[in-house]
């Protein structure tokens, strides 16, 4: 069992000579997530803890009776990872986790668009370079707060002037 869970999950190792405490991180899809596993001393699954990062959380996240019921289920800890495995693969799917990310030039093109416009426009950028909230002032001068979600192609000064245009 020992040689193929460190096979096939190179990065879960076992921290303990007894072999009931595995941390590191499980591979899914190219992504890699933080495990913390605790089995008891008599390395049943069934009664086995587990401690994940965040990221991983919110994935399991409606799935948690799921891996429960497979935790229940496995017979031993190499099933149970392979079966956790099939349940974020899943997640992932439907939470279309898979998307890539833009290229260096959309952030290049972003700072300089931003540095067009004016950083003090600027209240809130989401972490992945997407949402932006900008303020705006009509020509009556009443203050605005736009909500604008980018593609990766959008030219934000572009997308700026016509926000612009309709609140005159």
């Amino acid at each position: 069992m020992e040689s193929s869970l460190v096979k096939d999950n190179p990065l879960l190792l076992p921290l303990n000579k007894e072999k009931t405490i595995y941390d590191g991180f499980i591979t899914v899809q190219e992504r890699d997530f933080r495990l913390r596993i605790l089995l008891p001393p008599d390395r049943q699954v069934k009664q086995a803890r587990l401690h994940c990062c965040w990221q991983l959380k919110h994935l399991l996240h409606g799935y948690e009776h799921i891996v429960k019921q497979r935790q229940q289920q496995s017979p031993d800890l190499v099933t149970f990872i392979l079966e956790l495995k099939t349940v974020l693969e899943v997640g992932l799917k439907s939470r279309h986790e898979c998307r890539s990310i833009p290229p260096p030039q959309y952030y290049a093109q972003l700072i300089s668009e931003m540095e067009t416009l004016g950083w003090g426009k600027l209240l809130f950028i989401d972490t992945e370079f997407r949402t932006l909230r900008l303020k705006a002032e009509d020509s009556s001068r009443r203050q605005h707060i736009l909500n604008i979600k980018l593609k990766s192609k959008v030219k934000l000064e572009r997308v700026w002037r016509d926000m612009i245009t309709h609140c005159d």
